[in-house]
């Protein structure tokens, strides 16, 4: 059993994926995308170069992989659904004038598209709700594009295949 917590950054999955884990005798895994982050020299809340894009995003569905490879009886605290929504949410126009960036984006989706369905059993997907708290190394905390990410995911999950089930709303303890 492989069981992924899906969805916008100060939503609580972390806490909600401990919870899970030390209920369910499952094991927490931590998907460390702040970390990966802080590696590359990049800051989570600030507009990245379509370059510096690419180079995070690599790298957490990298470390994602790395982590699920032969991993069982699991809890994370991201999916590949949500690197899809992170990666959507960032881009902008001007992004999409680079050369390549179009097929990159596709072939990147699709990627994480296909880590979803193999490495995942089951995906909880979180809605905003919970009180909104500043954190170093952590994405902007603004409710409007928190809203936008939760959406962009909540349509890649509805495409993904995976089997799935949503924490409504009004979940927030």
């Amino acid at each position: 059993m492989r069981i992924g917590i899906c969805g916008a950054h100060r939503t609580g999955k972390t806490t909600l994926a401990r919870a899970l884990a030390e209920s369910t005798g499952l094991t927490l895994m931590d998907a460390g995308v702040s970390a990966v982050f802080r590696e590359l020299g990049l800051e989570p809340s600030r507009t990245l170069s379509f370059a510096d894009r690419m180079r995070v995003q690599d790298a957490i569905l990298a470390k994602y992989l790395n982590l699920m490879a032969g991993a069982e009886n699991v809890v994370i605290d991201r999916t590949p659904i949500d690197f899809i929504g992170y990666l959507l949410a960032d881009l902008n126009q001007d992004h999409y004038r680079e050369e390549g960036a179009s097929q990159w984006v596709a072939e990147y989706i699709e990627r994480c598209l296909e880590a979803a369905r193999q490495t995942m059993s089951f995906v909880i997907f979180v809605s905003p709700g919970v009180p909104l708290e500043m954190a170093e190394g952590k994405g902007l905390v603004d409710p409007g594009y928190i809203r936008g990410v939760h959406w962009l995911m909540r349509g890649a999950l509805s495409d993904s295949g995976v089997a799935h089930d949503y924490l409504p709303t009004s979940y927030t303890d």
